[in-house]
């Protein structure tokens, strides 16, 4: 049930742009890398690149990505959208929205999505999207579209530090899921993002990602650019930056940062 192949993935997949090409390696750096380096030299919109085990996972800010062998998914698309560099911002919630439809379809979870790109369960890490993009001029060149879920990851096995903070689909059911399951799911839901953004129709992503984020409204605590920022969460514009009402009454848009508390604060 756990095994990755190629047949497996492609058996009624049902998709027409994502999965036209996939390619299955037993180890890797990073999928982002090597999906980096095939757009580079011509790769396919649609093309995807999985992996069983991560030697170098990648995550936000140059930060590791725990990678074990056999229990999670770890995978990269090529996306060439037709649109320009300004408008690309919209990817990142598009693909979150895309990996918590996934997975709430494939466990019956329901997953918070935390701005600006992880996956909690029960508040604690269950995925993690690293987008990586190359322009030519104003126009996109390509996007690698990074997804990494812990599926069957057994939390005794992983460092100790990482215990209170990270959890698997099979920590929150009792049981293993298939991951090809997931994964095709996954491809299915990122095609039908993609097609709703490249449709235009970005204020829908928006919509599902507050939907998803049950952040609106909350009070958020989080560290941009060496400033400690406090603030009531308004929702994500189009570019994809926060929006929130500080104390003051000003409203602020952070465009980059990590939140270190959420929730109904005082």
């Amino acid at each position: 049930m756990n095994a990755l192949s190629r047949q497996s993935i492609k058996a009624h997949l049902g998709t027409e742009i994502i999965g036209k090409r996939i390619h299955l390696f037993d180890a890797l750096d990073s999928t982002n890398s090597e999906a980096y380096r095939m757009a580079l030299r011509g790769g396919e919109e649609g093309e995807v690149v999985v992996t069983d085990r991560q030697l170098r996972g990648k995550g936000r800010m140059g930060r590791s990505w725990l990678s074990p062998p056999g229990v999670n998914l770890y995978v990269s698309i090529i996306l060439r959208p037709p649109i320009a560099a300004r408008s690309a911002p919209l990817i990142t919630p598009m693909a979150a929205v895309a990996t918590a439809k996934a997975t709430k379809g494939i466990s019956g979870l329901q997953p918070r999505i935390k701005w600006p790109n992880d996956l909690l369960i029960n508040e604690k890490k269950v995925a993690g999207l690293l987008n990586e993009m190359r322009c030519k001029g104003d126009a996109v060149d390509f996007v690698v579209l990074g997804i990494g879920i812990n599926v069957n990851m057994i939390l005794a096995t992983v460092p100790e530090g990482l215990r209170s903070i990270a959890t698997s689909l099979r920590e929150e059911l009792g049981h293993d899921i298939s991951r090809v399951a997931l994964l095709k799911a996954l491809l299915r839901e990122v095609e039908g993002e993609y097609r709703t953004l490249l449709a235009g129709n970005g204020k829908h992503i928006l919509r599902q990602w507050e939907e998803f984020s049950q952040m609106v409204g909350k009070v958020v605590e989080m560290s941009s650019f060496n400033e400690v920022i406090r603030g009531r969460v308004k929702g994500i514009d189009s570019d994809g930056a926060l929006l929130l009402s500080a104390p003051d009454g000003s409203e602020r848009k952070v465009i980059a940062g990590d939140i270190s508390r959420w929730g109904d604060l005082p």
